[in-house]
């Protein structure tokens, strides 16, 4: 029995000595999440429009891409849209835990069913409206201090959060995620993935509009009823 006491006492003292570490480490990280909490309280939606770069690592090679993104929250739902125009064009609609992707080139969808919701929600709105309290539930989070980002023309103070996947579902297609967190209104400016592969995706959001009515139509998978793929 006194073995076992002496176990746990060290594994106590290793847990506690954890926790300072990461403090320590991350010593903006507590008011960082309280204020990220605060945003999405009042969180019901925000549109934005992004630019992205696409670098694939093995053959050193760029893709850009344009287009646009809303994010509804329901409650402990969410319903999100995203429009890729330009090369490699497509359309993405979630709702109702569905997840469809639809190919204007061959004006079809394919429809993805979302085995664990909530963990596909945190991870298709990263950086839109999600607490604080949320974001510790999937990820580790390195808080690596302020910053100042130009967006629309201004000056913006954002905090720039590291990301390590808790799933192990995630971690196959994302090792890490970078964010830049305007923390009043608790939205990403701009957001960096990283695959296991070694490429990268850097998107720079402008034009967000917040909690105003949303324009869905430009997510609408036109012209025309689209069918499933293979139909």
């Amino acid at each position: 029995m006194k073995f076992v006491a002496r176990i746990a006492s060290h594994v106590c003292l290793a847990l506690a000595a954890a926790t300072l570490h990461a403090q320590a480490a991350n010593p903006h990280l507590a008011e960082t999440l309280k204020r990220m909490d605060a945003a999405s309280a009042t969180f019901k939606s925000a549109q934005a429009d992004f630019h992205k770069v696409l670098v694939n690592a093995l053959i050193k090679d760029e893709t850009l891409q344009d287009g646009m993104i809303y994010v509804e929250g329901r409650g402990h739902a969410t319903q999100m849209g995203l429009k890729i125009t330009g090369e490699g064009a497509r359309t993405l609609d979630y709702k109702n835990s569905t997840l469809r992707v639809f190919n204007p080139a061959i004006h079809c969808f394919n429809t993805v069913p979302a085995g664990n919701p909530g963990q596909v929600e945190s991870f298709l709105a990263l950086g839109f409206g999600g607490s604080g309290a949320d974001l510790q539930k999937a990820w580790q989070i390195s808080d690596l201090g302020p910053e100042t980002l130009t967006s629309e023309g201004k000056p913006v103070k954002v905090e720039k959060l590291d990301l390590l996947p808790n799933d192990q579902s995630v971690k196959n297609t994302v090792t890490r995620v970078t964010l830049w967190i305007d923390l009043t209104r608790g939205i990403a400016l701009k957001q960096e993935l990283f695959s296991p592969s070694g490429d990268t995706q850097t998107a720079l959001y402008t034009h967000i509009r917040l909690n105003d009515a949303l324009d869905k139509s430009p997510f609408d998978f036109k012209p025309g009823p689209a069918k499933a793929c293979g139909k």
